[in-house]
């Protein structure tokens, strides 16, 4: 009996992890290849910015997320408001914005950015147009010599109502 339970554990032993490894995972479609994306901070910049969105993304002293209003980044012909936040210490300067999908051809991105917020620390408000889902690099520069790069995954629009 004692021979027995041994050559079960050995078995399990041996093939336990092969099993775990060999468990089919779900396929990635076509349309959805992998997308390095840039991880969402568990925080906003500060509590009044936590008011406009809770979905912040963060490149040293740049952050940029999406309204609470919207559940992802979207491709709509319509834009979609982008808040932009400069902690204190950042380059000053306009916000200039370009960027390009990685996954597929398509129109590089737009970017409608306001002048009428302050060229230093702060917040800045701004339209980006994404001319289709899939995964986008971001590039943000401020002033001269600064630049941000942020990956994220742009969501088809939703419906019209």
């Amino acid at each position: 009996m004692r021979a027995r339970l041994l050559t079960v554990v050995a078995v399990v032993a041996l093939i336990g992890p092969a099993a775990v490894e060999a468990v089919p995972r779900p396929a990635r479609s076509a349309q959805e290849p992998a997308c390095p994306a840039t991880a969402f901070q568990p925080k906003p910049p500060n509590a009044w910015m936590g008011s406009l969105s809770t979905r912040w993304l963060r490149r040293g002293t740049l952050w940029m997320g999406y309204t609470r209003a919207d559940t992802a980044f979207v491709a709509d012909p319509r834009g979609q408001k982008i808040g932009w936040f400069r902690d204190n210490g950042s380059k000053w300067g306009r916000l200039r914005v370009s960027g390009r999908r990685l996954d597929g051809e398509a129109p590089a991105l737009r970017a409608d950015i306001s002048a009428k917020y302050p060229f230093k620390e702060g917040f800045t408000a701004s339209a980006l147009y994404f001319s289709s889902p899939g995964c986008w690099r971001v590039v943000a520069r401020l002033g001269v010599s600064t630049r941000y790069v942020f990956v994220i995954r742009v969501e088809p629009a939703p419906p019209l109502r």
